[in-house]
């Protein structure tokens, strides 16, 4: 447990935002582009994917690149010709909203730390679509502040990120966590930060050998968001599983659902 916690610093893919309910909208929407455009619905869903994948591949080590851009070089690729975005973004907005979800636990444990410590975001999904994605759940209120990648111009594990997200917060570093689900952005990048971290499903908990969400992976989605932890524990008490699984050291906590947060930060009626 931290003694006098002072942040709560949320990833939004994967931690606040079900990856699986994007990955369902985003099929969603491919599936409407074909409908509009006439377009043999399989090949299109194949070129959006490939087109995507090697878009966010071409980033620079850790320079920022929209996902709006991406999607309109997608949308180029399926379709055969541009698609202005005022024509592409109704329909993609429309088709997400009736699939994305939060991921169990979210709204509870957010509701709970709400008021009781600094709540922040920090994540690599550009600004609108953050602010669209939270502002559906009905959870956007309960943030004191929301740091992003394309604010920054950096992506995650920049430290420019992270000391952004602290500076704007004012708060102690050793006393606040960062709670992600990939071991590279999330748990290195917090704990360089001096963040204490937890890790939340994803390689963050299974280890960087099971990582293969590279950029854009908190709106794309990685197939290997299935890691679970352990509740409350650190990786000195695991031993050799632990260390095959944090072998930078990184990794503070490992929980299984996020309501397991409150007993880390001191608020879950026990202490």
């Amino acid at each position: 447990m931290i003694d006098d916690a002072e942040a709560v610093f949320f990833d939004i893919g994967g931690v606040v935002l079900d990856l699986a309910s994007v990955r369902k909208g985003h099929r969603r929407f491919v599936t409407e582009l074909a409908t509009e455009y006439d377009l043999d619905e399989e090949r299109a869903l194949g070129t959006w994917r490939a087109v995507l994948g090697e878009y966010f591949r071409e980033r620079r080590g850790t320079e920022f690149r929209s996902a709006a851009a991406g999607y309109d070089r997608a949308i180029e690729a399926a379709v055969g010709s541009p698609v202005p975005e005022e024509e592409w973004r109704p329909i993609f907005e429309r088709a997400t909203e009736e699939c994305l979800q939060p991921v169990d636990g979210a709204r509870e444990t957010i509701e709970a730390l709400s008021g009781a410590v600094y709540l922040g975001l920090i994540s690599d999904i550009d600004t609108r679509e953050a602010e669209r994605v939270l502002g559906e759940f009905g959870l956007i209120e309960y943030f004191d502040e929301m740091t992003t990648s394309e604010e920054v111009g950096r992506t995650k594990p920049d430290p420019a990120v992270f000391a952004t997200a602290i500076g704007n917060a004012g708060v102690d570093p050793d006393r606040s966590v960062m709670v992600g689900d990939r071991y590279h952005n999330d748990m290195r990048g917090g704990s360089w930060a001096g963040l204490r971290t937890v890790a939340f499903g994803g390689s963050a908990a299974t280890g960087p050998e099971s990582e293969t969400d590279g950029p854009g992976a908190d709106t794309e989605g990685s197939e290997a968001e299935t890691g679970t932890g352990t509740d409350g524990t650190t990786d000195n008490d695991e031993g050799k599983a632990g260390a095959s699984r944090d072998p930078d050291g990184v990794v503070d906590y490992r929980i299984a659902g996020l309501c397991d947060l409150l007993e880390i930060v001191g608020l879950d009626g026990t202490s």
